[in-house]
């Protein structure tokens, strides 16, 4: 008789946990050249668990795992990485979520399984031996893919088509052994039956000796020759198919399973804790509205100065248009840099910074600790270190939004990289392929979409934030508002706002239709692909050549800028301790009192802007959804200057800045989670004779509230950062000092605030990541 394939010996697998489970405990079993094994038991016996663990993709849900497994006569357990490689390269794995990558093409799918056999820089590059893609063409083919699908996104095929894909994947590993984890558990009868078939054929003609997990026992029954059965973690059955009662196999197997109910938390008790939240928030929200100085008599009181204010504005100066256009392009030169110099220090951050790619704590947690440093600085603060660093001009400028955009992108695309469908990855590795292959085919397919869109994101924010960079010498239009400004030229500062909207808007516009392409997946003709790649390039060109960027200069500016932060961090004025932490807890006190207001005017500017389930007309409900596009358009800095020459200096105009530019960012993106709503819900109360009230408190406020309040809490911790520098411009907060300490370019003042700062933005960011979660997933 031939050496077994496989021999697993005393093999135990537990998952850790405050409880750890053993899912496996001493299994011994051996499985010969060409057989057809099916591993039968219930949801939770241990079956994929038991394949996982022969090719140690177990390890990937930190199981630990005890014993031997043998493979070709290779101890799996103690091979190195790059044995276990090559005897993955050997097993193909098919997986019950088949772990195809969707936004790839079914072939290149295919041809994934063949990484082991092609050269790296080839593989890396997608450039695969034309025998390998005829491979891939038959192995389609012949699990029943046509070949005119052969190009299609893999996202278009059904649940079963995905499954065959995954077969055609393992068949290009020129496998000896099969591993199939419930193949068909996600497949109607007549597709299982299909892929099943597929199976036993494959290891009639070939000799591949497969290993399949079903739980149903029809088709356990009808497919396997050799049936193990798990129950509990242990095999309790391991005969030939002819030498088991049918009836008491399925009595043994799918008998009844053991189970508990949990007690619930006593309700008065959760009331109780309601009520003590309630007098708590109560408090806090006391607190801030006196920490800022909130006086709604002294709003009205003053509210006629503002529009006095805007009507010595009327009207624009136009006529000094032609001496403002310079300005302006230099804003959009800026933005432009910094964004594409941010993404490119982004890209490996998150990459390098998942815990999916990269499961060493020794490196992902260094790289998560920088990029949530780098975004505590908020983004004046980096303008104010950059001018210190590199003088007054848009060099500074792109510095400091470089490294802005850099943390903005990093932190989102890093929360998509977490989230990313882990299965193709595992797909990959069970080929046996590296790490970078892995990063190439399995993780940046599905990344870059979120990444464009985040990157083309942060590219609106830019062109904001860009414009009023030149209040402290960053180059750009704010220089140019900041001198109208101290010169009292109303008209030419009405004329520089318009122009900054106008820019916005239209940006806005053209971004968010490329951002819905790249999410939504829409496919672009080749030539239109080429020529947006030539419109980015000749942009990032024109912008590099019009700004006259001196490079040395510029890189001689990052390593003074580097020297700078590290001598303001190791050398902070403590004696400013008091007076910063203090200083920050009104930005604090701003920010959240900004939100608070800002949510509350946003709630129904949410349901009136997407017009769903609120029944104005269409043409209100068009104007209505651009009221929060026009709002938004004003960045926070030039809302504090119109409030501080209207109530004067103080926390109060940045409360209202932070408030008036909430409400256009909460009220977007409110209409966006009301347009979401679940129809099925508000249908079923409507059915049953509900008024429109009733409908809007049980179908329609359960499904919105938790997301309203998770985007009030993120947008809170943006706030924390705006409210951080409003003070640079006479508007209350830690800003004020900073503003004191760089107009006397006493640095350690900075960084004693920079000390202050970073660990309460981190802190903030922190609790409502949690509270966010709480509330997004119940």
């Amino acid at each position: 008789m031939a050496a077994p394939i496989l021999r697993v010996k005393n093999l135990s697998v537990t998952y850790p946990g405050v409880r750890p489970v053993k899912a496996l405990e001493d299994i011994n079993l051996e499985i010969y050249p060409g057989e057809f094994v099916v591993v039968a038991g219930v949801s939770g016996s241990g079956k994929s668990t038991l394949l996982r663990a022969i090719n140690r993709l177990a390890e990937n849900d930190h199981a630990k795992i005890e014993g031997e497994i043998y493979f070709d006569g290779v101890n799996i357990l103690e091979a190195s990485r790059r044995q276990i490689r090559e005897v993955r390269s050997r097993i193909g794995f098919i997986f019950q979520e088949y772990n195809v990558v969707e936004r790839l093409p079914v072939l290149t799918n295919a041809l994934v399984g063949a990484l082991a056999h092609v050269g790296f820089l080839r593989s890396l590059l997608g450039r695969f031996p034309t025998e390998q893609i005829e491979r891939a063409h038959q192995a389609l083919v012949r699990v029943g893919i046509p070949q005119p699908r052969h190009g299609d996104r893999a996202a278009r095929l059904s649940g079963g088509q995905k499954q065959r894909v995954g077969i055609a994947r393992a068949l290009l590993q020129k496998p000896k052994l099969i591993l199939a984890d419930e193949p068909v558990a996600s497949l109607d009868p007549i597709t299982a039956n299909v892929v099943m078939s597929i199976f036993k054929k494959i290891n009639e003609e070939e000799g591949i000796t497969t290993i399949v997990n079903l739980h149903d026992p029809v088709l356990t029954f009808k497919y396997g020759k050799r049936i193990i059965g798990l129950k509990h973690g242990r095999i309790i059955y391991d005969k030939p198919i002819s030498a088991i009662n049918r009836e008491t196999f399925e009595e043994d197997i799918y008998g009844t399973v053991d189970g508990g109910a949990r007690l619930s938390v006593a309700i008065w008790l959760r009331r109780f804790g309601l009520l003590v939240g309630l007098v708590l928030l109560i408090a806090l929200y006391g607190w801030a509205l006196q920490g800022v100085e909130f006086d709604l008599s002294s709003i009205f009181r003053y509210g006629g100065k503002f529009f006095e204010l805007v009507g010595r504005m009327y009207p624009p100066d136009f006529s000094a248009l032609p001496q403002l256009v310079r300005p302006l392009l230099q804003t959009l030169q800026m933005a432009t840099l910094g964004t594409f110099f941010g993404a490119l220090m982004a890209l490996p951050l998150v990459v390098f910074g998942s815990q999916l790619v990269v499961r060493s704590a020794l490196v992902y947690w260094p790289i998560r600790a920088f990029m949530n440093v780098l975004r505590t600085i908020p983004d004046l603060l980096y303008a104010v270190l950059f001018v210190a660093a590199m003088g007054f001009g848009p060099a500074a400028g792109v510095g400091a939004l470089s490294f802005f955009a850099c943390a903005i992108i990093a932190k989102l695309t890093s929360e998509s990289a977490d989230n990313i469908n882990p299965k193709p990855i595992e797909a990959v590795e069970a080929v046996g392929a590296g790490k970078l292959h892995v990063i190439r085919y399995a993780v940046l397919p599905q990344l870059i979409p979120s990444f464009m869109d985040h990157v083309i994101y942060v590219f609106e924010l830019n062109v904001r934030v860009s414009a009023v960079m030149g209040y402290v010498g960053a180059g750009g239009m704010g220089m140019q508002l900041t001198t109208a400004m101290e010169w009292r030229n109303y008209p030419q500062v009405l004329t520089i706002a318009l122009l900054i909207f106008a820019m916005v808007i239209v940006i806005d516009l053209v971004a968010n239709r490329i951002r819905d392409a790249f999410v939504q997946g829409i496919a672009v003709s080749r030539p239109l692909r080429w020529l947006g790649i030539g419109f980015v390039t000749a942009l990032l060109v024109w912008s590099f050549l019009s700004l006259e960027v001196d490079f040395a200069r510029f890189v001689r500016g990052i390593d003074y800028f580097r020297n700078l932060l590290w001598a303001i961090v190791t050398d902070p004025a403590t004696e400013y301790f008091g007076l910063a932490v203090q200083r920050m807890v009104q930005s604090v006190q701003i920010a959240l009192v900004g939100t608070t207001l800002s949510f509350l005017f946003s709630f129904p500017l949410g349901f009136l802007a997407s017009r769903r389930y609120v029944g104005i007309p269409q043409a209100m409900a068009v104007g209505m959804k651009q009221i929060p596009n026009v709002i938004r358009a004003f960045p926070e800095l030039i809302l504090a200057i119109f409030f501080i020459a209207t109530f004067g200096p103080g926390p109060l105009p940045g409360v209202l800045a932070i408030a008036i530019h909430s409400i256009g960012m909460l009220g977007k993106f409110n209409a966006e989670i009301v347009e979401k709503i679940r129809k099925e819900p508000v249908e079923a109360l409507q059915s049953s004779g509900a008024s429109r009230l009733q409908v809007f408190r049980y179908a329609i406020l359960p499904q919105v509230l938790p997301e309203f309040l998770a985007l009030f809490l993120y947008r809170f911790e943006i706030n924390v950062r705006a409210a951080s520098v409003l003070g640079i411009v006479g508007a209350g907060g830690i800003g004020s000092l900073i503003n004191e300490a760089q107009s006397y370019r006493a640095w350690n003042i900075v960084g004693i605030c920079l000390v202050v700062i970073i660990p309460t933005v981190m802190a903030i960011d922190f609790l409502s990541a949690r509270i966010r979660k709480k509330l997004i997933e119940g």
